[in-house]
């Protein structure tokens, strides 16, 4: 099992904040706000700062809570009564993320990664991938993606920023552990999509996190010296692993594609032994209950070499092609 090192900056929820030693850092996504200019609801009214999206909050929190004591302990509890949401019931959501995280295992959950500095956040998730054994990094969205400023494409590039700070500061914290990828999941309802994540290089990322700010009764004030450096270029589109069919017929048949080729070469390994055995004691055809294996006299055959005859009857082999449709083959490949 990946061991993680536990940060000392402690997360408080009154007053709600990180702290080291009594001293309160900033968290990453504020800053990036600041400095991007990503995920800020500048022309909303008082009613959506106040009322709608502490609302949609809410019951996001709910959705990482539901998540956290499923990876945690296999309880599936998704039904809370709420002050905004009233009686809500988020078991959708939690059933699309398991499908998310097949082939993954949960290693952290709302995992603390800081500088010991100037900044500190939570990772809602870090997986380990089964068939590599790499560390990931995932954040959960559950934005409205129709209200959301700049729609899908800013949220995944808001993502890049907030997941490639958390990617460098894993890797400050755990000394020789690299980070194998971002993901970004997103549900809203019964829906949800899987993005992967493009990391940003990490001398932009240590620049960002070297913006100085001020604590004031009204917050976090950042001194953001070039905002053009950081400025949203909203010009790549993450890979959403989903857009053509459902995520979980992906999963299924990847699972599979890996099983089938585990159980072939297994079953060439077997194969070859059976057979050197029956060569070894002359025995031509083996039976048992469940199966019968035989072993072919060598015979002579005859086979009409189409290139040469081409090459030396061109005319004559024109006469000779008949033309036919032939429906593309399909194929499935792992990657």
């Amino acid at each position: 099992m990946i061991q993680l090192v536990k940060s000392k900056v402690e997360f408080s929820e009154n007053p709600h904040g990180y702290f080291l030693q009594g001293v309160q850092l900033s968290g990453i996504t504020t800053l990036i706000k600041a400095a991007t200019g990503l995920g800020v609801y500048a022309e909303a009214s008082d009613y959506v700062k106040d009322f709608l999206i502490p609302k949609a909050g809410e019951k996001g929190t709910a959705v990482h809570n539901s998540i956290e004591k499923y990876d945690k302990t296999g309880e599936k509890i998704t039904e809370y009564d709420l002050p905004l949401n009233g009686h809500l019931d988020v078991s959708a959501q939690l059933e699309n993320y398991i499908m998310l995280r097949e082939g993954y295992e949960p290693v952290d959950n709302e995992y603390t990664v800081s500088d010991n500095l100037m900044y500190a956040s939570n990772i809602d998730n870090v997986w380990m991938k089964i068939k590599t054994g790499g560390i990931y990094l995932v954040d959960t969205k559950t934005n409205n993606l129709d209200l959301y400023p700049g729609g899908e494409e800013a949220l995944i590039e808001y993502l890049s920023w907030q997941l490639s700070c958390y990617a460098f500061l894993f890797e400050l914290q755990n000394p020789g552990l690299k980070v194998e990828g971002l993901l970004g999941n997103w549900f809203r309802d019964s829906q949800c999509k899987q993005w992967v994540i493009e990391r940003k290089d990490d001398s932009l990322i240590k620049e960002l996190l070297n913006t100085e700010y001020e604590l004031t009764n009204h917050g976090f004030v950042y001194n953001v010296v070039d905002k053009d450096r950081f400025s949203a270029k909203v010009t790549s589109v993450a890979i959403q692993q989903d857009e053509l069919v459902p995520q979980q017929v992906i999963n299924v048949i990847a699972a599979i594609l890996e099983e089938e080729k585990a159980a072939n070469e297994r079953l060439d390994t077997l194969k070859a032994q059976l057979k050197n055995a029956m060569i070894e004691h002359g025995i031509k055809s083996w039976e048992c209950a469940k199966f019968r294996a035989t072993i072919a006299n060598d015979s002579v055959t005859n086979t009409f070499d189409t290139k040469r005859f081409k090459e030396d009857h061109a005319d004559l082999y024109k006469q000779y092609i008949k033309q036919s449709v032939r429906r593309g083959a399909f194929t499935l490949k792992l990657l």
